[in-house]
């Protein structure tokens, strides 16, 4: 009965840390200290994401290209997404729009013939070779080789920035806050994240730029809180699809343990 009893206890002791921040904040801690992202310390963001594509790490295509993963091509995920940018685009009819992050471009192509000019930027110069060879009809779409978070941004009435922070470092991501609250260079900033939708959610955690996302310790990158304080008139959150994580081909709502949300900043 006593090592009944203990057992019990044990167990319950141990579901109870695995539902507190406590357990959550120590396998950050594990994290850190293990380290993350290992195989890019000590590269630039250009590197990073060259080796990302050159690996394949995210996926490849039915031709063997790698391409940009799961959130770029299951239609689920990408559909809702498409239906709410056209229906934003239609209602403010911009001149340029500029896509910061626009990875194997299968979901920018889709908003071309809403602007005079496309500018997609990625920070690989890998994707966007392949970018320019593979879309090279597009005559109002030009391809660029910048880093967000360093580099001078086009200018341009909405930037799209869809599932790009969520793998730099907080360190990046403030760069690139820091030069929208000074320079605005656009009237709307539209971001898109997969974050956590935890009841113990901590936003913002920090973690080395790379490959893998921060909803594996329960966060998301929110850029209006701290410490990045991205300043707007106004920001509303335009979608969220749910997602679960360990099988992202299951739709079944009642497993989705994250969330892609599309947030829209007006300046």
């Amino acid at each position: 009965m006593t090592i009944l009893i203990k057992k019990f206890n044990y167990n319950q002791i141990l579901k109870i840390l695995k539902n507190s921040k406590v357990f959550l904040y120590l396998r950050i801690f594990k994290i850190r200290i293990l380290g993350m992202e290992k195989e890019f310390r000590e590269m630039s963001n250009a590197k990073i994401f060259n080796k990302i594509y050159l690996d394949k790490m995210w996926g490849k295509s039915i031709d063997g290209h790698a391409n940009s993963g799961d959130g770029s091509h299951l239609n689920y995920i990408i559909d809702p997404y498409i239906d709410v940018v056209n229906s934003l685009l239609s209602k403010i009819k911009p001149t340029y729009i500029v896509d910061l992050g626009c990875g194997d471009f299968n979901v920018g192509k889709n908003f071309i013939s809403f602007a005079k000019k496309y500018i997609a930027c990625d920070v690989s110069s890998v994707i966007i070779e392949r970018n320019k060879l593979e879309y090279k009809e597009f005559q109002n779409v030009e391809f660029q080789q910048i880093d967000i978070c360093e580099d001078k941004l086009p200018h341009g009435e909405i930037a799209f920035v869809r599932q790009v922070f969520q793998h730099l470092s907080n360190q990046s991501i403030a760069k690139f806050t820091n030069y929208i609250n000074k320079f605005k260079p656009f009237k709307y900033l539209l971001i898109t994240e997969h974050i956590s939708n935890s009841k113990l959610l901590i936003e913002n955690v920090n973690k080395p730029s790379g490959s893998r996302i921060r909803s594996r310790f329960k966060s998301g990158v929110f850029l209006h809180k701290k410490p990045f304080l991205l300043k707007s008139i106004s920001y509303k959150v335009l979608l969220d699809v749910p997602i679960n994580s360990k099988n992202p081909l299951s739709k079944e709502l009642n497993d989705a343990d994250t969330i892609i949300r599309t947030t829209l900043y007006k300046f």
